[in-house]
C-alpha cells in the first residue's frame, strides 16, 4: 500500500507539472487567438468605405482578403485549442488519488495470485475508465462473467462494482487453484506486505515433499520376535 501511494504521489506530480504546461500553451492560443479577432475588427472599422485606415487600393478586394485570413486563422486556433484541452488532464484532488489507490490495491490482490501485478492508472484515464479496463485483464479466469462487456454496464455503478467484486474472486480462487499446473506442480506468488516485508509462498496439486518421501511402511506384529 506504501508503494501504491508513493507511486500515485509521484504520478499526480508528474500530471500536475504537465496541466502547468498545457494550461500554458492554451493561455498563448487564447491570447493570439483575441489578438486576431480584434485586428479583424480593426480592419473592418478602419474607414467609412470599409478599407483600413491610411490603405490605398481596391476596398472590396482588401476586405476579402481580411476576412478569408481571419476566418482560417482563427480556424486553426480554434481546432488546436480545442485538441489541448481535450487532452489535457484533469487536476486529481485527494479523493481522486485515493479512489484511484484503492482500486489497484483491490485488484492487486487478484493479480497477485495469477503472480502478475495490477499496472497503475494512465494519464488523463478517468476512475471508471480505470476499473473498467484492470478488470478486463482478470476476465478470462470468471466463467460467469468472461464475456461480458464491462463498458456496456458502466453506466450502473452498483452493478459494475458487484460484477467486478465477484471478478476478482474468481481470479483469486482460480491464481490460488491453477487447474493448468501438473501433479505436484508449484508456482510460486510473491506478495509484499503492508509492513513492507516480502512473503513468498506456493500453490499447487499435492505437496511438494510427496516425491522425497519412503513408501509407506504397514506394522506386522507388535512385541519381540522369536526365533522359530
Amino acid at each position: 500500500m506504501n508503494e501504491i501511494q508513493k507511486l500515485t504521489s509521484t504520478l499526480s506530480d508528474t500530471v500536475a507539472a504537465e496541466v502547468q504546461k498545457v494550461s500554458a500553451k492554451c493561455d498563448a492560443l487564447d491570447a493570439e487567438l483575441k489578438q486576431l479577432k480584434a485586428d479583424a475588427a480593426k480592419r473592418k472599422d478602419g474607414g467609412d468605405d470599409g478599407s483600413p485606415t491610411g490603405y490605398i487600393g481596391d476596398p472590396a478586394a482588401v476586405r476579402v482578403a481580411a476576412d478569408s485570413v481571419s476566418r482560417t486563422e482563427y480556424q486553426v486556433l480554434q481546432d488546436q485549442v480545442r485538441d489541448m484541452r481535450n487532452r489535457m488532464p484533469v487536476p486529481q484532488t485527494l479523493a481522486t488519488r485515493n479512489a484511484f489507490a484503492d482500486l489497484q490495491a483491490k485488484a492487486d490482490v487478484a493479480y497477485t495470485a495469477l503472480g502478475e501485478r495490477a499496472s497503475p492508472p494512465m494519464v488523463s484515464e478517468s476512475i471508471l475508465d480505470y476499473q473498467v479496463r484492470l478488470h478486463r485483464g482478470l476476465q478470462q479466469h470468471s466463467k460467469k462473467w468472461r464475456k461480458t462487456e464491462l463498458a456496456a454496464i458502466a453506466r450502473d455503478s452498483s452493478t459494475l462494482n458487484s460484477v467486478c467484486d465477484e471478478i476478482r474472486a474468481d481470479a483469486v480462487a482460480y491464481g490460488l487453484n491453477p487447474p493448468d499446473l501438473k501433479p505436484f506442480e508449484h508456482r510460486m506468488i510473491t506478495e509484499t506486505m503492508p509492513s513492507g516485508h516480502v512473503m513468498k509462498r506456493f500453490v499447487g496439486n499435492g505437496t511438494i515433499f510427496k516425491q522425497l518421501s519412503r513408501p509407506v511402511r504397514h506394522v506386522q506384529y507388535i512385541g519381540t520376535r522369536y526365533a522359530q
